[in-house]
């Protein structure tokens, strides 16, 4: 009974508290065979069964009911199965303490490296041969990664190797080369799994292995450099079937030898491209750049070059970034052109994008200067006349026949400050975008409204308006905007009529493009000398007229920057005594 005392943490309960399945369940934890385990199974049924009658015993003597005979009886079968449990106890443990030992007794005397590691190889134990092979001491290897032993270019090997072995429930065989004190020594190992966690991933390895002398160093640096090979061959097929990237070679004059499928496929057609030019499938723009970077790589043979180059596809082209490298034969003079590249339109759009928002960012600051300062300019102006004219009003001594004058010229001036404001306003307006929300629009339905609101004027000027646009059309817009628009566009029309003819005809119409729609708004009125005045055209307060109206030039400036807004432009032909005709692009969709 004295090996009891070396397990103190054992409980009977571990084999009584249960069925018997729990039991045996509990005995698999020792290295007992099928006759031992059933006797000791049979053993525990019978001590259960005992003690089931001792229950009922115990029962009635704590009722009273018992003679003296049956408590004796009781407290001596009861002191039995106690001696009878620590039994079975001990003859479980001191067969499981005799079944390790003998195995550690055996695994120390061997003359072959033997030891166990956790998956990022942690040595957990190690025999003596084994601290002998590396010449250390067994508790300074204890607790290290072996890994360190193996040259730093086969780590990534052994990693895939034990994945192999913990995909296996058999021995896998291996070859490898250690480091030691400098000198290249070879091992070979059977390395198989001993232990697995709750989802059956490997947590404990075990490795039996032995040196390899000089005579067969050369077999297994052979396999070694095979492994390798097949190694580096996936990786190569793994990036030759890279859905992301293109490969290809070229010989020297530029004729495809090799494509990837991912390349066939995007780019090939009907007919081989094997053989042919590479120039074929760049567009010719860039057929100089890609001859420069090819003549680079040639002059500096292994150097990787980059480049953009563009290719056609469909209706359009594609943006491919690629590294062109040059090859060289077994004399080192240049033999191919290496390229792998991989399609950046999607970037190189988003750039142009981002560059598009940045120049019309800085178009409207330089409208927003020239803006600032005409406004502050008319501002000033208007308050100086009003602050003028009240000063003499209230201190000049001015004749009452100039009074009436002077209050209608206050009030001319106070009228145009007013409206100077209101311009200010709307161009505040116009600048938050917050409050401005796209929706689809019949386009012919917006025309005809606002041909409807100048439907007095056009009796009046007995003028004829031609109207030509599908009434199906719908454009995704800001329908204020767009009514604005062609509201300033009609409105320019009526207001410089030519009386030198006999009736104004104002045309309105539409053409429709993929991605567009064309706004045309065309008159016979007075004209605009183009030559000298286009691009003063959409500049605040320009006018061009000494008609006597009232035009102040601002209304093309609103429409230029409204069709900016709304992603647009705008256009116009005109000439001096034949009219003008204004084309307004926009797009389908917001």
């Amino acid at each position: 009974m004295s090996f009891i005392k070396n397990f103190p943490d054992y409980k009977p309960a571990d084999l009584f508290s249960g069925s018997a399945d729990e039991a045996e369940r509990f005995l698999d934890k020792f290295n007992l065979d099928s006759s031992s385990k059933e006797n000791v199974i049979r053993q525990i049924r019978l001590i259960k069964k005992s003690s089931a009658n001792n229950l009922n015993k115990g029962a009635k003597i704590l009722s009273g009911t018992s003679n003296q005979g049956e408590v004796v009886n009781f407290a001596i079968q009861t002191e039995e199965n106690k001696i009878h449990l620590l039994r079975i106890k001990e003859d479980l443990y001191v067969n499981d303490f005799f079944e390790a030992n003998v195995y550690k007794s055996i695994v120390e005397k061997q003359h072959e490296l033997v030891c166990r590691f956790l998956p990022d190889t942690t040595l957990i134990y190690i025999n003596e041969a084994y601290a002998k092979e590396f010449g250390a001491q067994k508790s300074d290897l204890i607790g290290k990664k072996f890994i360190h032993f193996l040259p730093v270019e086969d780590h990534e090997l052994l990693f895939d190797h034990l994945k192999k072995v913990g995909a296996s429930d058999t021995i896998v065989y291996s070859f490898h080369k250690v480091i030691k004190d400098g000198a290249e020594r070879w091992h070979e190992w059977a390395d198989y799994v001993v232990e697995r966690d709750f989802e059956g991933n490997p947590s404990i390895f075990q490795s039996v292995g032995r040196h390899r002398k000089s005579d067969v160093s050369d077999e297994l640096r052979l396999k070694a450099a095979n492994e390798k090979l097949q190694k580096t061959n996936q990786d190569l097929e793994s990036l030759l079937k890279n859905r992301s990237f293109y490969v290809i070679k070229t010989d020297i004059e530029g004729r495809y030898t090799y494509m990837n499928e991912v390349f066939k496929t995007k780019f090939e057609g009907t007919a081989p491209m094997l053989g042919t030019s590479s120039m074929n499938s760049i567009i010719q723009e860039d057929w100089e750049l890609c001859i420069q970077t090819v003549q680079q790589c040639i002059e500096n043979v292994g150097k990787p070059f980059e480049v953009m180059l563009r290719k056609p596809y469909k209706d359009g082209y594609i943006h491919n970034k690629w590294e062109f490298k040059c090859l060289a034969d077994d004399s080192g003079n240049p033999r191919e052109i290496l390229c792998v590249g991989f399609d950046v339109s999607t970037e190189v759009e988003s750039l142009n994008r981002l560059k598009e928002v940045v120049d019309l960012l800085n178009d409207q600051n330089e409208r927003l200067k020239e803006f600032a300062q005409i406004v502050s300019h008319n501002i000033r102006s208007h308050s100086s006349n009003i602050m003028g004219l009240i000063e003499i009003l209230i201190h000049g001594k001015i004749k009452d026949s100039f009074k009436e004058e002077s209050l209608l010229a206050l009030k001319d001036s106070s009228n145009k400050l007013d409206e100077t404001i209101r311009d200010l306003n709307t161009i505040l307006h116009m600048s938050d975008k917050r409050r401005l929300k796209p929706q689809l629009v019949n386009l012919s339905d917006v025309v005809r409204s606002v041909i409807e609101e100048f439907g007095p004027i056009i009796e009046q000027k007995n003028a004829v308006v031609n109207f030509s646009i599908d009434g199906n059309l719908q454009i995704e817009t800001v329908k204020s905007y767009l009514k604005s628009i062609v509201y300033q566009l009609i409105h320019n029309s009526l207001q410089f009529q030519d009386k030198n003819k006999k009736q104004l005809l104002i045309n309105i119409s539409s053409k429709n493009a993929s991605d567009a729609v064309y706004l045309i708004i065309e008159d016979n009125g007075i004209g605009i000398d183009i030559n000298n005045q286009k691009n003063k055209i959409f500049e605040m307060y320009r006018t061009f007229h000494s008609t006597g109206s009232r035009s102040k030039g601002f209304g093309l400036f609103l429409v230029k920057n409204q069709v900016s807004f709304l992603g647009g432009d705008i256009d116009v032909e005109s000439k001096l005594g034949y009219g003008s005709k204004f084309t307004v692009m926009l797009p389908l969709q917001a």
